[in-house]
Protein backbone atom coordinates (compact mmCIF):
# COMPACT_ATOMS: atom_id res chain seq x y z
CA UNK A 1 0.00 0.00 0.00
CA UNK A 2 1.12 3.55 -0.37
CA UNK A 3 0.02 6.49 0.50
CA UNK A 4 1.01 10.42 0.17
CA UNK A 5 2.38 10.03 3.80
CA UNK A 6 3.62 6.95 3.91
CA UNK A 7 5.12 3.38 2.65
CA UNK A 8 4.00 0.36 4.00
CA UNK A 9 6.87 -2.11 3.95
CA UNK A 10 9.55 -0.22 1.72
CA UNK A 11 12.50 -3.21 2.09
CA UNK A 12 12.34 -6.66 0.96
CA UNK A 13 12.01 -9.13 3.78
CA UNK A 14 15.56 -9.65 3.36
CA UNK A 15 16.92 -6.00 3.04
CA UNK A 16 19.59 -5.24 5.75
CA UNK A 17 18.23 -1.72 6.60
CA UNK A 18 15.10 -3.67 8.29
CA UNK A 19 17.60 -3.82 11.39
CA UNK A 20 17.70 -0.46 11.30
CA UNK A 21 14.17 1.10 9.84
CA UNK A 22 11.47 2.15 12.34
CA UNK A 23 8.43 -0.45 13.10
CA UNK A 24 6.11 2.37 12.54
CA UNK A 25 6.22 5.98 10.75
CA UNK A 26 6.68 8.46 12.79
CA UNK A 27 5.15 11.52 12.17
CA UNK A 28 7.60 14.02 13.73
CA UNK A 29 10.03 13.72 11.19
CA UNK A 30 8.05 15.88 9.01
CA UNK A 31 9.09 18.94 11.37
CA UNK A 32 13.03 17.88 10.97
CA UNK A 33 12.99 16.45 7.28
CA UNK A 34 12.68 19.21 5.69
CA UNK A 35 13.37 21.66 2.12
CA UNK A 36 14.41 24.87 3.48
CA UNK A 37 11.51 26.93 2.08
CA UNK A 38 9.56 29.92 3.80
CA UNK A 39 6.92 27.92 4.88
CA UNK A 40 9.18 24.38 5.96
CA UNK A 41 9.66 24.28 9.70
CA UNK A 42 13.07 26.07 10.46
CA UNK A 43 16.17 24.11 9.70
CA UNK A 44 17.68 22.63 12.87
CA UNK A 45 20.54 20.32 13.70
CA UNK A 46 19.29 16.96 15.83
CA UNK A 47 21.68 14.75 17.44
CA UNK A 48 21.29 10.90 17.77
CA UNK A 49 21.26 11.20 22.10
CA UNK A 50 18.25 13.28 22.30
CA UNK A 51 16.24 13.34 19.28
CA UNK A 52 13.11 12.81 20.21
CA UNK A 53 12.96 15.53 22.39
CA UNK A 54 14.42 17.47 19.58
CA UNK A 55 11.64 16.73 16.77
CA UNK A 56 8.95 17.53 19.71
CA UNK A 57 10.30 21.12 20.59
CA UNK A 58 10.67 21.93 16.72
CA UNK A 59 7.14 20.83 16.06
CA UNK A 60 6.37 22.90 19.11
CA UNK A 61 7.74 25.77 17.63
CA UNK A 62 6.61 25.51 14.33
CA UNK A 63 2.97 24.72 15.01
CA UNK A 64 3.24 28.21 17.67
CA UNK A 65 3.88 29.97 14.23
CA UNK A 66 1.55 31.46 11.89
CA UNK A 67 3.14 29.50 9.43
CA UNK A 68 2.22 26.45 11.57
CA UNK A 69 -0.97 26.72 12.73
CA UNK A 70 -3.93 29.62 12.97
CA UNK A 71 -6.95 29.03 14.94
CA UNK A 72 -9.75 31.44 15.13
CA UNK A 73 -12.20 30.84 17.94
CA UNK A 74 -14.60 33.42 16.51
CA UNK A 75 -15.12 31.94 13.46
CA UNK A 76 -14.50 28.64 14.33
CA UNK A 77 -11.87 28.48 11.78
CA UNK A 78 -8.36 25.97 12.28
CA UNK A 79 -5.81 26.85 9.47
CA UNK A 80 -2.80 24.41 9.58
CA UNK A 81 0.09 24.41 6.75
CA UNK A 82 -0.07 22.34 4.03
CA UNK A 83 2.50 19.53 5.20
CA UNK A 84 -0.61 18.42 7.46
CA UNK A 85 -2.71 18.13 4.08
CA UNK A 86 0.15 15.93 2.11
CA UNK A 87 0.59 13.61 5.04
CA UNK A 88 -2.35 13.81 6.59
CA UNK A 89 -2.18 9.85 7.04
CA UNK A 90 0.48 10.02 9.17
CA UNK A 91 -1.17 12.23 11.60
CA UNK A 92 -4.37 10.34 11.75
CA UNK A 93 -7.62 8.83 10.04
CA UNK A 94 -9.53 12.11 9.85
CA UNK A 95 -9.85 15.24 10.70
CA UNK A 96 -10.35 15.52 14.42
CA UNK A 97 -7.23 12.60 15.11
CA UNK A 98 -5.15 15.19 12.73
CA UNK A 99 -6.17 17.94 15.30
CA UNK A 100 -5.53 16.12 18.15
CA UNK A 101 -2.15 15.50 17.50
CA UNK A 102 -1.46 19.29 16.59
CA UNK A 103 -2.85 19.77 20.58
CA UNK A 104 -0.74 17.68 21.75
CA UNK A 105 2.81 18.50 20.24
CA UNK A 106 1.62 22.20 20.69
CA UNK A 107 2.92 24.73 23.82
CA UNK A 108 0.67 26.43 26.14
CA UNK A 109 -0.65 29.57 24.54
CA UNK A 110 -3.76 30.90 23.11
CA UNK A 111 -3.65 28.89 20.34
CA UNK A 112 -3.74 25.34 22.47
CA UNK A 113 -6.56 27.01 24.48
CA UNK A 114 -8.72 27.99 21.43
CA UNK A 115 -8.16 24.89 19.80
CA UNK A 116 -8.98 22.60 22.80
CA UNK A 117 -12.06 24.51 22.92
CA UNK A 118 -13.39 23.51 19.28
CA UNK A 119 -12.01 19.97 19.31
CA UNK A 120 -14.60 19.62 22.42
CA UNK A 121 -17.42 21.53 20.93
CA UNK A 122 -16.50 19.53 17.25
CA UNK A 123 -17.79 22.39 15.44
CA UNK A 124 -14.97 23.95 13.64
CA UNK A 125 -13.77 24.29 9.61
CA UNK A 126 -10.39 22.89 8.85
CA UNK A 127 -8.33 24.32 6.11
CA UNK A 128 -5.11 24.28 4.85
CA UNK A 129 -2.52 27.40 4.48
CA UNK A 130 -1.09 27.96 0.92
CA UNK A 131 2.62 27.41 0.55
CA UNK A 132 5.68 29.44 0.16
CA UNK A 133 7.94 27.73 -2.01
CA UNK A 134 10.79 30.61 -2.22
CA UNK A 135 13.76 29.77 -0.77
CA UNK A 136 13.99 30.95 3.30
CA UNK A 137 17.35 32.25 3.32
CA UNK A 138 19.48 34.99 4.41
CA UNK A 139 21.36 36.05 1.35
CA UNK A 140 23.59 38.19 3.41
CA UNK A 141 24.54 35.02 5.61
CA UNK A 142 24.14 32.60 2.66
CA UNK A 143 25.52 34.21 -0.70
CA UNK A 144 26.95 31.04 -1.84
CA UNK A 145 23.97 29.63 -2.36
CA UNK A 146 22.99 32.49 -4.97
CA UNK A 147 26.70 32.47 -6.27
CA UNK A 148 25.90 28.71 -7.20
CA UNK A 149 22.34 27.95 -8.12
CA UNK A 150 21.92 31.11 -10.34
CA UNK A 151 24.58 29.84 -13.04
CA UNK A 152 23.45 26.43 -12.20
CA UNK A 153 19.72 28.09 -13.22
CA UNK A 154 20.74 29.43 -16.45
CA UNK A 155 23.08 26.38 -17.80
CA UNK A 156 19.94 24.43 -17.12
CA UNK A 157 17.40 26.45 -18.75
CA UNK A 158 15.81 25.21 -21.81
CA UNK A 159 17.71 21.73 -21.42
CA UNK A 160 15.20 18.07 -21.09
CA UNK A 161 16.72 14.96 -19.79
CA UNK A 162 14.55 11.44 -20.26
CA UNK A 163 16.01 10.47 -17.37
CA UNK A 164 17.35 11.01 -13.91
CA UNK A 165 20.71 9.73 -15.10
CA UNK A 166 20.64 11.98 -17.68
CA UNK A 167 20.59 15.20 -15.20
CA UNK A 168 22.92 13.64 -12.86
CA UNK A 169 25.46 13.52 -15.69
CA UNK A 170 24.81 17.08 -16.91
CA UNK A 171 25.04 18.40 -13.61
CA UNK A 172 28.53 16.40 -13.41
CA UNK A 173 29.79 17.33 -15.93
CA UNK A 174 28.95 20.91 -15.41
CA UNK A 175 31.17 21.01 -11.78
CA UNK A 176 33.46 19.57 -13.68
CA UNK A 177 34.26 22.36 -15.92
CA UNK A 178 33.58 25.09 -13.16
CA UNK A 179 37.27 26.48 -12.91
CA UNK A 180 38.09 27.06 -9.34
CA UNK A 181 37.91 30.72 -9.06
CA UNK A 182 34.36 30.21 -8.97
CA UNK A 183 34.36 28.57 -5.56
CA UNK A 184 36.88 31.14 -4.34
CA UNK A 185 34.79 33.42 -4.88
CA UNK A 186 31.80 32.50 -3.48
CA UNK A 187 33.60 31.47 -0.42
CA UNK A 188 35.39 34.69 -0.23
CA UNK A 189 32.51 36.44 -0.13
CA UNK A 190 31.07 35.21 3.05
CA UNK A 191 33.15 37.70 5.02
CA UNK A 192 31.89 40.52 3.70
CA UNK A 193 28.22 39.47 3.74
CA UNK A 194 28.48 38.18 7.48
CA UNK A 195 29.99 41.47 8.27
CA UNK A 196 27.39 43.82 6.35
CA UNK A 197 25.03 41.02 8.14
CA UNK A 198 26.79 42.69 11.92
CA UNK A 199 26.53 46.11 10.93
CA UNK A 200 23.45 46.78 10.06
CA UNK A 201 22.31 44.63 13.57
CA UNK A 202 20.67 41.37 11.54
CA UNK A 203 18.81 43.09 8.90
CA UNK A 204 18.62 41.24 5.63
CA UNK A 205 20.11 43.24 2.59
CA UNK A 206 19.77 42.11 -0.88
CA UNK A 207 22.24 41.18 -2.79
Amino acid sequence: MVSSGQFSLPFGKKDPRLEIALKRHEPLIHFGLVCGAKSCPPIKTYSAENIYNELKLAASSFLENDDGCQVDLNSKAVKLSSIFKWYKIDFGSNNKELLEFVANHMGNGQNLTNLKELLKTEKYKLTFLPYDWSTNSNPDLAPFDFHLFGPLKRHLGGMAFETEDDLISELRNWFDNLDVDFFRVGINSLLSRWQKCIDLHGDCVEK
